[in-house]
């Protein structure tokens, strides 16, 4: 009886950390392959690898990710993988070539589609808005705010980021690097690359005007326990329960979390190395950032490991319509209505272990997919 109470008591704390904490992101590397980290299990793993496509000089190379409204996955190439084209030269492209816009399969990392040239020589941390706009990320001697066409790939620069306080309290420029979009606010931030060290100097964490492009002070320096970090980010993603995570730039296969407030005392945003275990398959280095959506197989999936289990039949009915009823409120757009029932099946599986009806392993399992779906909806 002690062991159930345990098991039971474990399982709703799980309840609770699962909602807030249990997300999965997608990743690519500077090698072209899609990478799924999940944060809870501290893993990093190989989905697929674009390798080399027809009429390329090289391997594809990934900068960055965003899945659109509808779910399809799109991802901007390194321009070293690219013919040359013409692109506008610059110190990091002495071959004129430019990177190119694509889609990409979310399940094996495949390319779908190459959407076209974005006519910008290197480009990173693109992202989706509210509205549909695909922001990014524009190394042009600094950093610049872009908008990008999913139809055709070009990129229009809105304005340079501008500048920001070094630490002696002079301005220099704010660098590229990753981008994101606030899945609550809607706000864009940004946070600055390698070519933002200088030995000194660290980069920053800061919004930007959608409208003008330009940073919304202040540029927020970068620390861990309160000295400056002296090495850049390749993409920043915002979870949908306000967290920042970012990967590390040149080729490492870091993520870090980031706090945006800045420590009272140092006044640097504080990053935290989160632990990843990672897939031996993975050459890369980890870059672009995504979080990873709702869609209907994930809960199809949970309905049939429910029905799998061979409850008694009134647990298992009771169970599957509430997840059929998430998948009819998600397919109407009642995206507060879904998610309110997703927490009545979590409920209900306390219930059910409660009633020695569900065995707390099987409940634990089970609350993992769901509240990895309950996070999803969140960004929906």
């Amino acid at each position: 009886m002690k062991n159930l109470l345990i098991s039971v008591v474990a399982a709703g704390l799980l309840v609770a950390g699962f909602q807030a904490n249990a997300q999965v992101l997608l990743a690519t590397t500077n090698k072209g392959e899609l990478v799924e980290i999940d944060l809870v299990a501290g893993t990093a793993t190989l989905i697929g690898d674009a390798g080399r496509l027809d009429g390329k000089d090289a391997d594809t190379g990934w900068t960055g990710l965003s899945f659109d409204a509808a779910g399809d996955l799109f991802a901007v190439s390194r321009q070293s993988g690219e013919p040359n084209t013409g692109c506008a030269g610059s110190p990091l492209t002495p071959n004129n070539t430019c990177a190119h816009l694509y889609r990409v399969d979310p399940n094996n990392g495949a390319v779908l589609a190459e959407i076209g040239n974005t006519e910008t020589p290197f480009l990173s941390g693109i992202d989706f808005a509210f509205d549909g706009t695909l922001f990014g990320n524009q190394w042009d001697s600094r950093g610049t705010l872009v908008t990008v066409d999913p139809a055709i790939g070009t990129a229009n620069a809105v304005d340079y980021f501008g500048t920001k306080l070094d630490s002696t309290g002079g301005v220099i420029d704010l660098q590229n690097g990753g981008l994101s979009v606030h899945p609550s606010t809607g706000e864009i931030w940004a946070i600055e690359s390698g070519f933002a060290v200088d030995g000194i100097e660290g980069p920053a964490v800061f919004r930007v005007d959608a409208i003008t492009g330009t940073v919304i002070p202040p540029a927020i320096r970068l620390g861990i326990l309160g000295t400056p970090v002296l090495f850049g980010f390749d993409d920043l993603e915002i979870l949908p329960d306000g967290r920042f995570f970012a990967t590390r730039g040149q080729g490492f296969s870091e993520v870090y979390e980031i706090n945006p407030v800045p420590n009272v005392s140092s006044g640097l945003a504080e990053v935290t190395l989160i632990p990843l275990s990672l897939d031996p398959g993975i050459t890369g280095g980890l870059n672009g950032l995504e979080f990873l959506q709702a869609s209907p197989e994930p809960i199809e999936s949970l309905i049939g490991d429910v029905i799998d289990l061979g409850l008694q039949r009134r647990t298992t009915k009771r169970l599957v319509r509430i997840l059929e009823d998430v998948q009819k409120k998600l397919s109407r757009g009642q995206q507060d209505r879904a998610r309110q029932r997703m927490c009545d099946f979590v409920d209900e599986l306390e219930s059910a272990v409660s009633r020695n009806r569900l065995a707390p392993d099987d409940a634990n399992a089970l609350l993992r997919d769901a509240s990895t779906i309950l996070g999803q909806i969140e960004f929906q």
